[in-house]
């Protein structure tokens, strides 16, 4: 995956949702819970920044 830091706000959302339609269908291996978690800390870290709480 590449850095965070180049993707769009919108593209951060697209690609959690594809983590998660995927995770509906098998257990996540170690890599797709780490790309996972990453996705969900850089959301709330710009959420944070830019002053919305939701």
């Amino acid at each position: 995956m590449t850095t965070l830091d180049a993707y769009a706000d919108e593209e951060l959302e697209q690609e959690m949702a594809r983590v998660l339609a995927h995770a509906r269908g098998e257990v996540l291996n170690d890599a797709e819970v780490q790309k996972f978690r990453q996705l969900h800390e850089e959301i709330l870290r710009r959420r944070a920044a830019s002053g919305n709480a939701a």
